[in-house]
């Protein structure tokens, strides 16, 4: 889709548009920001000249778009030197948003770590069976590494006490997709692994005995000897030591997660805060999370009718449903709606996985993207 052609997103967004007035009957009441259908598309307004901003936000208020969200990949941006920040550009961007009646959603932007992190303290990348991982692209830090943990701290810190009162600003997206990729291997996270497991077992006849260790003579006598399976010889992992791997790493993500929402609850008024699940049964426990979080809300990208199958649309179903039931009175919202699709994909498909994201109880949707980037997808 180039960027300027918004007809298939202007599709999907007039079906909400027109249904909204009924539904600010149905929206749960409470904060005022939940009385109200939000539809709305990712920005980044960081890859465009700033002279194209007016352009693009006069184009989404055109559309009927009453919401963005915007800065989740921007560390760099924000925090050009540790300690040293810039959000003029922001200030700039919330601005014309606001002229145009488009309320802004802010990201902490934890998920792509900034170049001088990386070269001061390695360890804020993990690694997977491969080996580590090496710098570029996106995801794949090290929840476990004090110095990554830190300058989360510090980023999310100063966006809270620059946004935190915005009147522009109604809510956060913590980080991006936490949870994935799926596997965090690294010297860092193998010594908190041992100490999880020290926590949770006590003894380690009590590991060896829920993990079965007389079973190919796997029966450890020091905590250090636990180690994770990057190149293991045949079998691998037990399903019990692989279950306590996925337990130790959500509890990992949520540890994460709750510093940065605990310090938003601190710097905050009226700003609802949630992340962005890339879905919820992959890697980490929404239903832990629905405790310090206002929303569970995933990244809808199951092909939309007419592109696939309509089956295709009953993953989407169960995975919304998953996300209302993760806590009491749990609010649910699409953070992503993947709006991405072929030219040739009938509008019909994307109003049907609008009116379904509805059906299940959705109070506003995140079309991703507004426009596409120049280098890349």
């Amino acid at each position: 889709m180039d960027r300027r052609a918004f007809h298939k997103l202007a599709g999907a967004v007039s079906v909400s548009l027109l249904l909204e007035r009924r539904l600010r009957a149905a929206v749960p009441q409470g904060s005022n920001h939940w009385n109200e259908y939000w539809i709305g598309a990712a920005y980044y307004p960081e890859w465009w000249p700033a002279e194209e901003w007016e352009v693009d936000f006069r184009e989404m208020g055109e559309l009927g778009i009453n919401t963005v969200r915007m800065g989740e990949f921007a560390w760099a941006l924000f925090e050009t030197a540790p300690g040293k920040f810039d959000f003029d550009w922001m200030d700039r961007a919330l601005a014309i948003a606001g002229r145009y009646g488009i309320a802004a959603i802010l990201s902490t932007p934890t998920a792509s770590i900034p170049p001088w992190l990386y070269e001061l303290h390695p360890d804020v990348l993990s690694g997977n069976s491969s080996g580590p991982f090496t710098y570029g692209g996106r995801k794949g830090y090290n929840t476990n590494s004090a110095n990554f943990l830190a300058a989360s701290r510090r980023i999310t810190t100063a966006l809270a006490e620059r946004y935190g009162r915005h009147p522009g600003v109604i809510g956060w997206q913590l980080d991006n997709e936490p949870g994935h990729p799926p596997q965090g291997f690294d010297p860092v996270s193998e010594k908190a692994f041992q100490a999880w497991l020290e926590r949770r077992y006590g003894t380690l006849d009590e590991l060896n005995r829920v993990w079965n260790g007389a079973f190919w003579s796997n029966r450890f006598s020091a905590w250090s000897q636990i180690r994770f399976p990057s190149n293991s010889a045949e079998g691998g992992w037990q399903p019990a030591i692989s279950l306590d791997y996925r337990r130790f790493f959500s509890d990992s993500f949520l540890s994460h997660l709750r510093a940065q929402a605990e310090i938003l609850r601190a710097k905050t008024q009226n700003q609802f805060v949630f992340t962005n699940w890339p879905a919820p049964t992959w890697s980490v426990d929404v239903f832990a999370a629905s405790a310090f979080l206002d929303a569970t809300a995933w990244d809808n990208y199951v092909s939309a009718p007419g592109v696939s199958r309509f089956q295709r649309q009953y993953s989407a179903g169960f995975f919304s449903d998953f996300c209302r039931c993760a806590g009491p009175h749990q609010r649910f919202l699409c953070a992503e709606q993947n709006a991405y699709v072929p030219p040739n994909a009938p509008s019909e498909g994307l109003r049907l996985q609008a009116f379904d994201d509805l059906a299940h109880g959705r109070p506003g949707a995140d079309l991703f993207r507004m426009a596409q980037a120049g280098g890349g997808r």
